[in-house]
């Protein structure tokens, strides 16, 4: 890269003094440049490319910090070496002490140290801006950013990181990374400073819980990686997280939707099917039994074209209601779909045990609605099946449970009926006539 250096002054000698230190005339990577007036060279300071400026203190009329104020206004970045001469060195330290980087004797003749200062000075300034770059962006991000030594001591948080955890930048910095992001459920709290950096894990841990200053907790996403220097060495480690609370919400709210009915938020044919496997699988494992119930409300279409839909809709919230109030909380009610509710009892040692739930379950629903300013009444056809006597599964013992209640209501409704092998076989022969 060639480096472009501004010499600001009137004198012809200095000017070519500086000139050959800074190999100007022979091609060097530094090339020097003149202007003879404090206007000149902001007029060429607006046009770029100078990486650093020369600025002789002695320019005629004016004074010398003054200059260089004004170029400092005007270039904020670039970084200035004052010149003058040595009855001006108490000039030249107040300008060092307020706005360049250093100064330089135009009386102490050539020397090579000139080049090596300046270009000091320039490689300073662009790892300076190169930097603030950096912790621009930092802070610009919506990811929090955490930096810590190889020992795990936080050197580092952006914006988003003091938010989220609690800790402003100069409390939390030198204090270990599990002081200032305690977690429940992931890597971080559990001892990061001890690993080798080599060996930490890298990608996402979904499942984490951030504990912040003030106690409360916040579900983040979190990677961590380390920090590699130019010459291959691992000097730290960097964690960037982010707050997942709305998109957890929002999965386990899209996971219930999944599992319950949209309209009496019962659970749905899905969850019903899992619960089944769990009832069988706890009942195998106790010596239990397990019920299910297929209800369907009797004549309900009627109510649907009388009343209207809405009617409707109202009575089967209400019919889940009551159906959830005559079961313990281990038992399942589910909306089949329709007019159609399955209710799993568990845990059950007897016949007896189901007619009774099965009673209950008839005189509650058989009691009026008031919808709309209207009284509805409605029964309802059950049909039971029993693990294991009639199905070892999900689906056989539904499927029994259906035969059942369409016997239920070929015999009147407003009944419960228990399947019996008869009914699989009448079930069996229909099919073979209707083929």
């Amino acid at each position: 890269m060639n480096e472009h250096i501004l010499i600001v002054t009137v004198d012809e000698l200095a000017y070519r003094e500086l000139q050959g230190m800074l190999g100007g005339s022979t091609g060097s990577a530094l090339s020097a440049e003149r202007v003879v007036s404090l206007k000149e060279a902001v007029v060429r300071l607006r046009q770029g490319s100078v990486d650093a400026i020369l600025l002789d203190l002695e320019l005629p009329g004016r004074h010398g910090l003054d200059s260089l104020q004004k170029l400092r206004a005007e270039a904020p970045k670039t970084p200035i070496l004052v010149l003058c001469g040595v009855a001006s060195q108490s000039l030249a330290r107040q300008a060092q002490q307020r706005y360049a980087q250093g100064y330089w004797l135009k009386d102490q003749g050539a020397s090579y140290l000139l080049e090596q200062v300046l270009r000091a000075c320039i490689r300073q300034n662009r790892l300076q801006i190169l930097q603030e770059r950096a912790e621009a962006t930092l802070e610009s991000i919506g990811d929090a950013v955490i930096t810590t030594d190889l020992l795990g001591a936080v050197d580092y948080l952006n914006c988003a990181a003091e938010i989220l955890t609690g800790w402003p930048r100069g409390e939390a910095r030198g204090q270990p990374i599990e002081h200032i992001m305690p977690t429940l459920g992931g890597r971080i709290g559990n001892g990061l400073p001890s690993l080798t950096f080599r060996a930490l894990p890298q990608g996402m841990d979904v499942s984490m819980l951030l504990i912040r200053r003030d106690g409360t907790q916040v579900a983040i996403e979190d990677s961590v990686a380390p920090i590699i220097s130019a010459g291959g060495h691992i000097t730290g480690a960097v964690v960037v997280f982010h707050d997942v609370t709305e998109a957890h919400s929002r999965s386990v709210h899209l996971a219930y939707l999944a599992q319950h009915d949209f309209l009496t938020q019962l659970p749905n044919r899905v969850l019903l099917n899992d619960r089944i496997s769990q009832g069988v699988s706890l009942a195998q494992r106790n010596g239990h039994s397990v019920t299910l119930m297929f209800l369907d409300l009797d004549n309900f279409k009627h109510i649907n074209d009388s009343f209207g839909h809405a009617s409707g809709d109202q009575l089967l919230q209400m019919v889940a209601q009551r159906l959830s109030d005559c079961v313990r909380g281990s038992d399942t009610v589910c909306r089949n779909g329709g007019d159609e509710f399955v209710v799993l009892l568990t845990e059950g040692h007897s016949q007896q045990d189901a007619r009774v739930a099965a009673q209950k379950i008839l005189f509650a629903l058989a009691q009026p609605y008031r919808i709309d300013q209207q009284q509805l009444c409605v029964t309802t056809s059950i049909g039971i099946s029993v693990y294991p006597a009639d199905g070892t599964d999900a689906k056989t013992l539904l499927e029994h449970a259906d035969m059942a209640m369409y016997h239920a209501k070929q015999v009147g409704g407003n009944n419960y009926q228990f399947f019996h092998a008869a009914m699989g076989e009448r079930a069996h022969s229909s099919r073979l006539i209707a083929g």
